[in-house]
C-alpha cells in the first residue's frame, strides 16, 4: 500500500503536469529534490519547454525546515525551487517559491 508521500507526490505530479514537463527523482537519489519540471509554453498547435525548476513535495505537517543543514540546501540551491505542500483530502496543493533566499 502506498504510504502518504507516495500518494503526495502522485498528486503533485498531476497537478504540476497541468503546466510542466514533469520528471521524477528515483527514490535513491531523491535527496529534496523530487522533481525536475520544465514549465509548457504553447506554441502553435504543440508544447515546448520553458523554464526549468526542481520541487520538493511536502505535507503541511511537514513544512518546517529548522535544521541549519536543510536550510542551508535551499539557501544553496543553483536552480528555481518550490515547496510544493500537498492537501490529499482536497485533492489540491500549495506552492510556494524560495527565492526570498535570494535577498541577502
Amino acid at each position: 500500500m502506498a504510504g502518504d508521500g507516495d500518494i503526495r507526490e502522485k498528486l503533485a505530479s498531476f497537478l504540476l503536469s497541468k503546466i510542466a514537463f514533469v520528471t521524477p527523482v528515483p527514490r535513491p537519489s531523491d535527496v529534496g529534490c523530487d522533481f525536475n519540471c520544465v514549465l509548457k509554453k504553447r506554441m502553435g498547435g504543440c508544447d515546448v519547454s520553458g523554464l526549468f525548476f526542481t520541487v520538493q513535495v511536502k505535507g503541511k505537517e511537514d513544512l518546517e525546515y529548522t535544521h541549519a543543514d536543510a536550510v542551508n540546501w535551499i539557501l544553496n540551491q543553483d536552480n528555481p525551487f518550490f515547496v510544493c505542500l500537498v492537501d490529499t483530502e482536497s485533492n489540491s496543493m500549495e506552492i510556494y517559491s524560495t527565492w526570498i533566499r535570494l535577498k541577502k
